[in-house]
């Protein structure tokens, strides 16, 4: 087996097993071409027609990261015709007349939310990115980056570890704090890179690989942001000892639309709503309501609840459209192939 293949996680996905001979990881993805890392191979490779017929939407097709099937044909290529069972996703949403998610990673170990300190950082932000990002199985961190250009960053981080307990905080810069983060780049091991463009997604890999493995840009004087540099989601391989890095262009904003996953994120308010005299209590209005009374008493802040109320109402929204569009999509299909079968008969 290849180096490559190892550090992108080849026999710890598949553990106590060993790695099928068919199976490979997507490192690449534009359009309708992928590239395919196997024990001892990339190939290039498309989507099986059969497969792309039974696809009702976006997320039933491979995303970077995603282990998948694949076979070999004539011509000397091959074609991906299934794709192993995911631990976990990380989407967008797509907006226009219709929702959809859009996957643009999976199987990720790490998710790793850089955010700068000179410009980007907002609790409410940070509380959207947790809420809409939260992964089952992996490890969200958040690194605050150019660290040198605010005054007092370690303060900064004190409050989001008083805010998440659990959630782990590093300051990075130019020149320091890399040493701490290097632990979610071991071998075997996936991390995903999301924060806005020009935060220092890109500088952190370069420090962490020695080299230019990212292309960065430099930082605008009138904004004090940097400028987007990536544009299409790959997997990344740091060298030997090291485990491998999705990057994903930069998310200026993010649309919530997983509520069955992100509850964690407001535990203090989900566990007193459980004690609202009312079962389907809205925490708006009502008499006996333990949300609003601790909002009173200073218990929760302002700010906290507003977040709370505005993700959670568009959780709700967004799962309504993407359950419409996902019926929907299913029943075109459907519709198109008993046409089919229509046309065929006569």
């Amino acid at each position: 087996m290849n180096s490559f293949f190892l550090s992108c996680g080849g026999e710890t996905f598949f553990m106590p097993e060993k790695p099928p001979e068919n199976v490979g990881r997507v490192v690449f993805r534009n359009r309708g071409f992928y590239r395919v890392i196997c024990a001892n191979e990339t190939i290039a490779t498309s989507i099986k027609g059969a497969m792309l017929h039974r696809a009702d939407a976006s997320i039933d097709l491979p995303v970077v990261g995603d282990w998948v099937k694949i076979s070999k044909v004539d011509a000397g290529g091959a074609v991906i015709y299934d794709i192993c069972k995911r631990r976990n996703t990380i989407s967008r949403v797509a907006f226009g007349r219709t929702s959809e998610e859009i996957p643009i990673a999976a199987n990720a170990d790490y998710l790793l939310i850089c955010m700068s300190l000179n410009k980007d950082f907002k609790m409410s932000r940070l509380e959207r990115f947790l809420f809409s990002f939260s992964l089952q199985g992996a490890q969200s961190v958040l690194i605050l980056t150019k660290a040198d250009l605010y005054n007092n960053p370690k303060d900064v981080a004190e409050v989001v570890r008083i805010a998440y307990p659990s959630l782990a905080v590093h300051c990075t810069s130019m020149f320091e704090g890399y040493e701490d983060v290097l632990q979610y780049f071991s071998s075997g091991k996936t991390s995903v890179l999301a924060g806005s463009s020009g935060v220092g997604k890109s500088t952190l890999v370069n420090k962490i690989a020695g080299r230019e493995a990212m292309r960065t840009s430099c930082v605008s004087l009138h904004s004090g942001k940097g400028r987007h540099t990536t544009t299409s989601s790959e997997i990344i391989f740091l060298g030997d000892g090291f485990g491998c890095v999705v990057d994903t262009p930069g998310v200026q904003e993010t649309t919530a639309f997983l509520p069955e996953l992100n509850q964690e994120v407001f535990h203090d308010i989900e566990q007193l709503s459980h004690k609202c005299k009312y079962r389907n209590c809205t925490h708006t209005f009502e008499d006996g309501c333990l949300i609003l009374e601790c909002l009173q008493n200073g218990q929760i802040s302002k700010q906290h609840y507003e977040s709370y109320k505005k993700l959670i109402g568009e959780a709700e929204f967004m799962k309504g459209r993407l359950d419409y569009t996902s019926n929907r999509n299913r029943r075109l299909k459907i519709f198109e192939r008993e046409e089919k079968r229509r046309n065929s008969r006569r």
